[in-house]
């Protein structure tokens, strides 16, 4: 049912898929953009939670264990030339290339949570 929600997903947005990633499904992925900044701040999110009951209707899920993963590609559509891909805080530059409007990059590894800025020439 999943995989049928998806191809509909991808269908309705047609070629207007602002960014997509390798992620696993329990992956997650935001956006920010930073206009003043010229930047835009991607953040990736990768846990597994175990379902371990229910509180006032909710379900309790805890994150366990954190597993890293690697080599996580990353296209994200620009309206910009791009100037440098970095992850953040660490300020690890990223190489990556350009196409028709989009910047593609490889995350090399990501441990629960990763944060990339994506700079812009002003």
């Amino acid at each position: 049912m999943s995989e049928l929600a998806e191809r509909a997903i991808a269908f309705a947005l047609g070629d207007g898929k602002l960014i997509s990633t390798s992620l696993p499904r329990a992956g997650r992925v935001t956006v920010r953009s930073q206009p003043e900044q010229a930047r835009d701040v991607i953040h990736l999110l990768h846990a597994t939670p175990a379902l371990r009951g229910h509180l006032w209707e909710a379900n309790i899920q805890p994150i366990q264990d954190i597993t890293p993963l690697f080599d996580i590609a990353v296209s994200l559509n620009t309206a910009r030339p791009v100037f440098t891909v970095r992850s953040v805080p660490a300020g690890d530059d990223l190489s990556f290339t350009e196409a028709d409007g989009t910047v593609h990059f490889t995350l090399p590894r990501m441990d629960g949570h990763a944060m990339i800025e994506v700079s812009y020439r002003r």
